[in-house]
């Protein structure tokens, strides 16, 4: 089955839509109270209970995650003029997650299913104001009561 039938698929039975979104994130595995190297990525797409990324490292289903996203502040028009965003175009929300699933997708790459678990209240508002300036349904999340 291909990627875009397998991401259909999921988005049927997820509680929170995700939208296709290309940004820069970065993870470190957070397990038996040990924290590993800080490994760089991107998201696939993104919604309120998780986020899809695309990885060089294949994922322990259930592994914990310290997970760095980062939002663009900056409108849609202003990026295609710069040619992309920079880190300083951006705010980072650091958030808990778990993998839920991890499957081998392009040469050398993996995609990886991450659930979020916990947010500190400035990364829960930021993610929060970022959803909903992307027109996504983010209320029914118990991340962001």
């Amino acid at each position: 089955m291909s990627d875009s039938a397998n991401l259909s698929r999921l988005n049927d039975r997820r509680r929170y839509p995700r939208k296709p979104l290309k940004l820069k994130a970065y993870f470190k595995f957070v397990s038996r109270g040990k924290v590993s190297q800080i490994f760089e990525s991107r998201t696939e797409d993104l919604g309120a209970g998780g986020v899809g990324l695309m990885s060089e490292i294949a994922m322990p289903v259930g592994e914990m995650l310290m997970l760095s996203l980062w939002l663009p502040w900056r409108s849609s028009n202003e990026e295609e003029d710069r040619g992309g965003l920079g880190n300083e175009d951006c705010i980072q929300v650091a958030v808990v997650s778990r993998v839920v699933w991890c499957s081998p997708s392009q040469e050398k790459f993996y995609r990886v299913g991450v659930e979020f678990l916990e947010l500190d209240n400035y990364s829960r508002q930021q993610l929060k104001a970022f959803l909903i300036a992307q027109s996504m349904d983010w209320g029914k999340s118990n991340l962001y009561n």
